[in-house]
């Protein structure tokens, strides 16, 4: 074979829907590293003068830290915790996202790792534990959770710790973002792109 040429066939360009494809996911991993930016800024904050720690009724830190960016991105359900008293509370969407209904179902720490995928438990509950004894939360963890019916949805778990004024850990707050679509996606596109490759052979 003469130097410069080649018995491959000429390259084509990749079919638009891999284009497609690429974009979508970009956006959504953009969402994704945006999420974990402001989380990373909150991270262990402190109550700010004069805010009052009634618990979980009066939410002033929590909506301070979470109504503005989480509850905006689609697909993103926010949670709260309340290490000391062990309270729950969820958002409408975590609720949609976990597969419960909210006029059913009250949030608790068990109902939480209920929905985790079997298979994913074990790691999410050491996870848990460890977040609540340091108030470090490892970000964006992925893991799977199962909704009644049997789908299983991908997420992305993410959190952070509320300090009160003498730097004691009272609560963790955060949000569980749905990836399912991405995940889809990335499937879709990893499968085109052997697709094309097998096409260049």
């Amino acid at each position: 074979m003469a130097p410069g040429h080649s018995s491959y066939p000429p390259a084509t360009e990749p079919p638009s829907g891999q284009a497609d494809a690429a974009e979508r996911i970009a956006d959504l991993e953009r969402q994704i590293d945006e999420l974990q930016m402001e989380l990373s800024r909150l991270r262990a904050r402190k109550l700010e003068p004069g805010e009052r720690d009634s618990g979980l009724g009066s939410l002033l830190t929590e909506r301070k830290a979470l109504a503005d960016e989480v509850e905006r991105l689609a697909h993103v359900g926010s949670w709260l915790w309340d290490v000391r008293t062990n309270e729950v509370a969820w958002s409408r969407e975590l609720y949609r996202i976990l597969g419960y209904d909210p006029e059913q179902h009250r949030p608790s720490v068990e109902l939480f790792f209920a929905a985790i995928h079997p298979d994913d438990r074990a790691a999410i509950q050491a996870m848990s534990t460890r977040s609540a004894a340091t108030g470090y939360s490892e970000p964006g963890v992925r893991c799977r959770v199962v909704h009644p019916g049997g789908s299983v949805r991908q997420i992305v778990l993410m959190g952070t710790a509320i300090r009160d004024q003498q730097a004691t850990l009272i609560r963790l707050v955060g949000a569980a973002l749905d990836v399912t679509d991405l995940v889809a996606t990335e499937t879709e596109l990893r499968n085109t792109a052997e697709l094309f490759n097998e096409a260049q052979r």
